[in-house]
């Protein structure tokens, strides 16, 4: 049973990675001292298959989600508001591009709030390992809470 899980979770990142992927010749802008910025973004299709093909996005990626006109960064995952401990979100997040201002503006909310991927975060090796292991703990605690 933990040989399928762990397959399926391999899977799913995967899929994370390959939607992840851009054009980077058209998304790529060089700067005059040859540094290299990712100007592009991605396409509402490309939005909507990400949000449809993945279980977590990696920290980094810039979405909006229901009722917020502003753009939010991804910061963490999987993560409790300070003082109530009964509730996990999917997600923590800071306004984009400002960043963390201060501790009161982390945002907290669940994918099925986002409407839109902007920009998909970095996820290499590390971050996979990181992944498979944040949605084995999430499931061990929707299971002990009876919950999602």
């Amino acid at each position: 049973m933990n040989k399928i899980i762990s397959i399926v979770l391999t899977l799913i990142l995967m899929i994370i990675v390959t939607a992840c992927s851009i054009e980077v010749d058209a998304n790529v802008k060089k700067q005059q001292d040859n540094k290299i910025i990712v100007t592009g973004e991605l396409t509402k299709e490309e939005s909507d298959e990400l949000l449809l093909n993945s279980d977590l996005l990696p920290v980094g990626t810039v979405i909006q989600i229901k009722g917020l006109e502003d753009k939010l960064m991804i910061i963490g995952l999987m993560q409790m508001r300070d003082g109530d401990k009964s509730t996990l979100y999917d997600y923590s997040a800071v306004l984009y591009p400002e960043g963390l201002i201060n501790s009161d503006e982390n945002y907290l909310f669940d994918k099925d709030q986002i409407v839109r991927v902007y920009h998909c975060g970095y996820i290499d090796d590390e971050g996979r390992a990181y992944h498979e292991k944040i949605i084995e703990l999430r499931d061990e605690y929707y299971n002990s809470q009876g919950e999602k």
